[in-house]
């Protein structure tokens, strides 16, 4: 019972923790709890008053104060040494105000009434040392905890951030190769498209210049080599100054006549110069032969008829 009491009255002063201990601030609720401490404390008088009137008539008045006292009463004194069989009086001047004991209160007290209170501040102390270990042992042991799950909770997300990164660098790894492989079938597929046009092309050009080819050769029969060699082109027309498909060497709006045909013509104009100038040359040769032939001749003329005067 004791013991209960002094339970009953540290929760009563306490009223619940206050972590004023720690910040400093505890917010107002250590005024809360004033308030409500000196309403427990009014509530408390009136209904003692009211049971103590009650009770009165029934026997002494010592007798029905010691009876009809509750436990909660006891237990809530001001002083906490509810039980030691006081008088209503020295009650109620306790409660009235919650003052602490002063020295006058032991001095009033017996010997068991001290030694009494001496237990029951020894026991409290042990309790409120209890408490006290106890919550720092839960503190920690939460800290920790909480710590322990920071922790866990932090290499779980590492580990999850891990497995992205690893599905992502995946599914990179897998586009990469799948576009890697469309280039390469686009690239084999256009390498085979510009084949089969480049050979296309290259059967339709053969099959158009030997049929034209063909044709023209059966118009005429050449005569000589020479001949066969101008009727007959090369197929694809490599080797041709003006029917080369392939080459740059074609007539055009610029160009009446081609490279080859300029120099052929610069060939023929320059080599009839030159004939031009021996023909003259020899012409003049011979027109100098025969005007010396000639005076040759009027001077042999000459001779005879002086000859024939002097006969």
């Amino acid at each position: 019972m004791l013991l209960r009491a002094s339970a009953r009255r540290l929760a009563a002063s306490t009223g619940g923790f206050s972590s004023a201990a720690f910040t400093g601030d505890d917010g107002g609720v250590h005024e809360r709890h004033a308030k409500e401490r000196e309403l427990l404390t009014r509530h408390h008088q009136s209904s003692s008053s009211s049971s103590s009137s009650a009770e009165s008539p029934r026997g002494s008045a010592d007798g029905a104060a010691s009876s009809s006292k509750p436990v909660w009463e006891e237990t809530c004194s001001p002083t906490g040494f509810g039980g030691t069989g006081r008088g209503d009086g020295e009650a109620d001047s306790a409660d009235g105000a919650l003052a602490r004991p002063t020295i006058d209160t032991y001095r009033a007290m017996t010997d068991d009434e001290l030694a009494a209170t001496l237990q029951t501040r020894d026991e409290q102390i042990r309790q409120l040392r209890v408490i006290y270990e106890n919550f720092h042992y839960d503190a920690d042991h939460h800290f920790r905890k909480m710590i322990f799950d920071y922790h866990d909770k932090t290499m779980q997300l590492s580990q999850v951030h891990g497995r992205m990164q690893q599905a992502s660098l995946q599914i990179n790894r897998e586009a990469l190769s799948k576009m890697r492989d469309e280039q390469d079938m686009m690239t084999r597929d256009k390498r085979i498209i510009f084949t089969l046009c480049t050979v296309w092309t290259l059967v339709f050009w053969v099959w158009v210049r030997r049929h034209y080819v063909r044709s023209r050769e059966l118009e005429q029969e050449p005569l000589v080599a020479r001949d066969w060699a101008q009727m007959s082109p090369s197929i694809t027309g490599i080797g041709s100054y003006n029917d080369n498909f392939f080459g740059s060497n074609k007539r055009n709006a610029r160009f009446t006549e081609t490279a080859w045909e300029r120099e052929l013509r610069e060939r023929r104009e320059a080599q009839e110069a030159r004939e031009r100038e021996l023909a003259l040359l020899r012409n003049q040769t011979e027109l100098q032969k025969a005007v010396a032939a000639q005076r040759d001749q009027q001077r042999q003329q000459q001779q005879q008829q002086q000859q024939e005067k002097q006969v």
